[in-house]
């Protein structure tokens, strides 16, 4: 895509090509969907559609049609077999992605490594949450919803229904990703 359009000089954004995207805001990370789907229409590439997915769906990527706590089962002491977390690495820095077995859909890196924006609004419980899996796009709160976990946690809390409620849409940290879907709602 080229330069990213107004890059703050802070801006890490992985260390390298096989890193995930990290230290980006929320409002930095639905920038970057409609920067790409500019792009997708500019060079003819078809019908752009790129955005930050809702909880719902994260979870329900996450899960690959499991219901366990983690996609891979209940056995905690497989986790270092699918994802990254305190117990497996030091120091505690986002790693390359696809080196951990990928979920049942062949999705990597859904639990652990670096949090993930979720298009949601913070709120406290499920209840009034939209049926049709859509994002909770009314704020009630300040914060917005991150999902998966990071390096930093143990492998408890990077199961698939972990979520992180207290950050900021303009918060950057080396712990914070992104991952987009392709498709509307």
């Amino acid at each position: 895509m080229g330069a990213w359009p107004n890059e703050p000089p802070d801006q890490k954004f992985g260390r390298g090509p096989n890193h995930p995207a990290y230290f980006l805001s929320w409002h930095d990370s639905r920038r970057f969907a409609a920067a790409l789907n500019e792009h997708v229409k500019k060079t003819g590439q078809g019908a752009a559609s790129f955005r930050l997915p809702s909880e719902a769906e994260w979870e329900y990527a996450c899960r690959a049609g499991t219901a366990t706590r983690f996609f891979f089962g209940t056995d905690e002491r497989l986790a270092g077999e699918y994802l990254w977390y305190k117990g497996n690495t030091d120091p505690a820095a986002p790693k390359p992605v696809a080196l951990k077995k990928p979920n049942p859909w062949g999705l990597y890196d859904m639990s652990g490594n670096v949090w993930e924006w979720c298009e949601d609004y913070y709120h406290p419980s499920y209840e009034g949450a939209p049926r049709d899996g859509s994002a909770w796009s009314q704020p009630t709160h300040e914060f917005v919803i991150l999902r998966s976990g990071d390096t930093g946690l143990s492998a408890s809390k990077c199961r698939c229904a972990n979520r992180n409620d207290h950050r900021k849409p303009e918060e950057r940290s080396e712990d914070i990703g992104f991952r987009l879907v392709r498709g509307g709602r």
